[in-house]
C-alpha cells in the first residue's frame, strides 16, 4: 500500500491532545468511537453521516461514563466478572488458535468425501504409539512382506485371517463395510478414499500400529435415516435363536393384521429405551455419529415409502422390525457446515490445522530450539520418573533452554524445569515401558505444541485488533449488564415505595391512555353450545326469570349446557345493549349490566410499564450524578474533522515508493504506547492500527 502523508494532519490530529472525548482521565480516541458506530449504522454507506454523529456521540458518551463508573467501583475487579470476561475469551480464541486455511480445506475435504461410502478390508500389524525405533522399523517391514505376498496373487482376505492383529479378523475376515468421512482415523480414511477399487494401499500408520486396505467398492452416499424398531433379543441361556426368531414373526403377523407398529414396540420391544417411544430410534447415516449394524442399516435404506416396515432381519443384538420414518439426502454444505465444523475439531484430522498454526506460530515468534539439552532427560530411567513427587526430583534445578520464542524484541525462554513441571503430569506413560527416550521424545514435542499455543493465546490481543476490539466489547458489555442492574433494572423492581410513589406523580402528570381505563360497560354473558338452547335461553331472560333458576332449569343434565359470567368491555353506543350471536361452535347471549366511568388502572395490572418508566428515569438521574462526577471533554476540532469525512485523508494513496510502516495491535492506548516505546516520540514517527496511520507524537 502507497501513501500520501499528511504532515499537518498528523500533527493536528495525534498531537498532546488527540483524543475524541476525555472523561475524566481517560482519553478515548476516535478509533474507538468509530469502531462502534460503524457496527451499529442501519446503512452500508461508506461515508460518515454527519447529522447523526452528534446523537451517536451522546449515547457514546453515556456509555463509555457507566463502564467507567464501574470500573472506577472495582467491578472489573470481581471474581465473577473475571470468570465470565474468562469464559467469553475461551470461546473467542478458538476459532484464532487453529489454521483458519487448513481448518477450512478439511472442512470441504470432508463434505466431498461424504458425498461417498467406502467398503475397505484391512490387515493391522499393531504397535504402540510410544515403541522403540526398532521395533517400527520391525513392524513395517512386516506389512510390506504382507503387500508383496498379496502383489504376488495371495488372497487378501486369507492374509488378514493370517497375520492381522486386529480382534474382529475372525468374524469378518478384515472387512470393515462400508464406511464415510469421519467415521475412522484421518489417516486411514484418507488411504481409503485415496486407493482406487481392487487395489491395495501402501502401509497406513496409526495409533493403532501399520495397516494395509484394500478398497472393495465406492458408492454414493445414502444420507440420512430415522426408523422406529421392534427387537427381540436372543436368550442368553441358549445357544440357539429359534425362540427370538419366533416371537419376532408372531409380531410381524400382528403387524400384517394391522395391528399398530408404536403399541407393539412399547409391549414387546425388548429394547425398552426405544420401546417407550414406540420403537422411535434416532438419526444415524452420512451427517451423525451413530452406528449401526450395516444389516439393519442396511434394511433401514432399503425401505423407500414413509411407513414402509421391514420382514423380521437379523442381527449380533437379535431380531428386528423396522419402519421408516423418514428420509433425507446429505445436506447442501451450507446447512451442515458449522454441525461439520464440530466434528472435524473433535476428529485426529485435526492435528493438520494445529500443525499448520505450529508451524506458523514458528515462524513469526522466531522459534529457536536447543535440543541438545534435552539429552539430561534422556539419562532419566523410567523409575525415577514413576517416583518423583515434585519437578525438582527429576534433575537438580537447571534453568538451561530448550527453545525460545521471540515477540516485540522480547525473548521468552523455556527451560528444562519448565519441561521437568510439564513431564509430572504424564508419569504413567512410563509404567512398564522400556523405551522412556522415545516417550521423552513425545512428551517433549507435545510440550513445544502445548507451549507454542500457550503462548499465541496470551499474545492474541496483540495480535489481532479485530480479537482486542471484540474482547473490549465483552469487557465493557459485562461491567455495563452488571452497573445497570444494580442501579437500574434491580433497584426498580425491588424498590415499592419509590415505585409507588412514582406511579402516583405518573398518572398526576401523565394523562397518556396508557395508565387509565377508558370509559368501559359491563355485560353478562350467557354462553351456550347449540341453537335450540340459545333460542329457549332468549325466552326465559325475557320473561325475567334469574340466573338460579336458568342454570337449574338448563344444566339438569350437564353442566355444560349453560354458563353465565360476566365481561368488561370498551363502551358501546347503545346504552340499553341486548346482543345475541354465535361463533360457528357457542351461541352468545349478551345483556348490559353497568357503566364504567374512566379510571386510574391499579398498579399491579402496568406494574411492568411502570417499571419501565421507573427505570428511566433512575437511569437518567444517575447519568446527571456521574457527568457531575467525570469531566466531560470533546475535541469539536476533530469531531469537525470526522463528521467531514477527513479523517481518511491520512491513508489516502499516492504514487511514491511504498513506505514499510510497523503495525500495532490492541487497543489504541495500548498500540500507542508500544509504538512510543519502540519508536520514539516524533511527528515524523508513524505506526499502523487497524489500517489507519498515525504519528507518535
Amino acid at each position: 500500500m502507497k501513501y500520501l502523508f499528511f504532515f499537518f494532519l498528523f500533527s493536528f490530529l495525534y498531537s498532546q491532545e488527540n483524543y475524541l472525548v476525555k472523561i475524566g482521565n481517560n482519553e478515548i480516541y476516535t478509533p474507538e468511537f468509530l469502531n462502534i458506530y460503524n457496527k451499529n449504522r442501519t446503512d452500508n454507506d461508506s461515508l460518515i453521516n454527519s447529522s447523526e454523529i452528534d446523537e451517536y456521540l451522546d449515547l457514546f458518551i453515556n456509555f463509555k461514563l457507566k463502564v467507567i463508573e464501574a470500573e472506577s467501583l472495582g467491578m472489573d475487579t470481581l471474581a465473577s466478572f473475571k470468570k465470565e470476561l474468562a469464559g467469553y475469551r475461551n470461546q473467542l480464541s478458538k476459532s484464532y488458535l487453529n489454521d483458519t486455511e487448513v481448518t477450512k480445506d478439511l472442512l470441504q475435504e470432508a463434505y466431498e468425501r461424504m458425498k461417498y461410502e467406502i467398503n475397505a478390508s484391512h490387515i493391522l500389524v499393531s504397535i504402540d504409539p510410544t515403541s522403540s525405533a526398532e521395533d517400527t522399523l520391525k513392524a513395517l517391514k512386516k506389512i510390506n512382506k504382507i503387500k508383496d505376498e498379496f502383489i504376488n496373487g495371495n488372497s487378501f482376505e486369507k492374509l488378514a485371517l493370517k497375520y492381522s492383529d486386529d480382534p474382529s479378523v475372525s468374524k469378518n475376515n478384515g472387512n470393515l463395510g462400508y464406511f464415510s468421512a469421519l467415521r475412522m482415523l484421518y489417516s486411514f480414511e484418507s488411504a481409503a478414499y485415496n486407493t482406487p477399487i481392487g487395489q491395495v494401499s501402501d502401509p497406513v500408520r496409526t495409533s493403532y500400529g501399520y495397516h494395509l486396505l484394500k478398497v472393495n467398492d465406492k458408492r454414493k452416499t445414502r444420507g440420512d435415516v430415522k426408523v422406529s424398531h421392534i427387537m427381540i433379543v436372543n436368550d442368553k441361556k441358549s445357544k440357539s435363536d429359534s425362540l427370538a426368531k419366533e416371537k419376532i414373526f408372531e409380531i410381524y403377523s400382528l403387524l400384517s393384521e394391522g395391528e399398530d407398529f408404536s403399541e407393539l414396540a412399547k409391549k414387546y420391544s425388548d429394547d425398552k429405551k426405544s420401546g417407550s417411544r414406540g420403537g422411535e430410534l434416532d438419526w444415524f447415516g452420512v451427517t451423525n455419529k451413530v452406528n449401526m449394524y450395516e444389516t439393519f442399516s442396511d434394511a433401514s435404506f432399503d425401505l423407500v415409502n414413509i411407513g414402509d416396515v421391514s420382514k423380521p432381519i437379523k442381527t449380533p443384538a437379535g431380531w428386528h422390525i423396522i419402519k421408516l420414518l423418514q428420509k433425507k439426502d446429505l445436506p447442501p454444505y451450507s446447512e451442515i457446515e458449522s454441525t461439520l465444523k464440530s466434528r472435524v475439531e473433535k476428529d485426529s484430522r485435526s492435528q493438520k490445522s494445529r500443525n499448520a498454526l505450529i508451524k506458523r506460530c514458528k515462524d513469526f515468534y522466531d522459534f529457536r530450539e536447543y535440543k541438545k539439552h534435552l539429552k539430561t532427560f534422556y539419562e532419566l530411567d523410567s523409575e525415577k520418573i514413576l517416583k518423583a513427587k515434585e519437578p525438582k526430583e527429576l534433575l537438580i534445578t537447571n534453568d538451561k533452554k530448550l527453545f525460545s520464542l521471540t515477540y516485540n524484541n522480547q525473548n521468552k525462554n523455556f527451560t528444562l524445569n519448565d519441561f521437568s513441571v510439564f513431564l509430572m503430569n504424564f508419569k504413567n506413560s512410563f509404567r512398564n515401558k522400556e523405551n522412556s527416550s522415545t516417550i521423552i521424545d513425545e512428551l517433549y514435542r507435545m510440550f513445544i505444541e502445548q507451549s507454542i499455543i500457550n503462548f499465541e493465546n496470551n499474545n492474541l490481543e496483540s495480535r489481532y485488533s479485530e480479537f482486542a476490539m471484540l474482547m473490549d466489547e465483552y469487557h465493557d458489555g459485562i461491567l455495563l449488564f452488571d452497573l445497570m442492574n444494580e442501579m437500574v433494572w434491580s433497584k426498580a423492581v425491588n424498590d415499592t415505595v419509590g415505585l409507588n410513589s412514582f406511579y402516583s406523580s405518573l398518572v398526576n402528570s401523565n394523562p397518556s391512555d396508557n395508565f387509565f381505563h377508558p370509559e368501559r360497560v359491563v355485560i353478562k354473558v350467557y354462553e351456550t353450545y347449540d341453537e335450540k338452547t340459545h333460542k329457549k335461553l332468549i325466552k326465559q331472560v325475557n320473561r325475567g326469570f334469574d340466573d338460579e333458576y336458568l342454570i337449574s332449569r338448563f344444566n339438569k343434565d350437564s353442566n355444560l349446557n349453560l354458563k353465565i359470567y360476566e365481561e368488561v368491555i370498551p363502551i358501546i353506543e347503545s346504552a340499553n345493549i341486548k346482543e345475541t350471536y354465535n361463533d360457528s361452535s357457542k351461541y352468545y347471549l349478551n345483556i348490559l349490566k353497568d357503566t364504567l366511568e374512566k379510571s386510574i388502572k391499579e398498579l399491579d395490572s402496568i406494574k411492568g410499564l411502570v417499571i419501565s418508566e421507573y427505570q428511566n428515569l433512575l437511569e437518567k438521574e444517575w447519568l446527571s450524578k456521574l457527568k457531575e462526577k467525570y469531566k466531560i471533554s470533546i475535541n469539536y476540532d476533530i469531531l469537525k474533522l470526522i463528521k467531514e469525512n477527513k479523517i481518511d485523508q491520512i491513508n489516502q494513496e499516492s504514487n511514491d515508493e511504498e513506505i514499510k510502516i510497523p503495525e500495532f495491535f490492541g487497543t489504541f492506548s495500548n498500540a500507542y504506547k508500544n509504538a512510543v516505546k519502540m519508536l520514539g516520540s516524533s511527528k515524523k514517527t508513524y505506526f499502523k492500527w487497524k489500517g489507519n496511520i498515525y504519528t507518535t507524537e
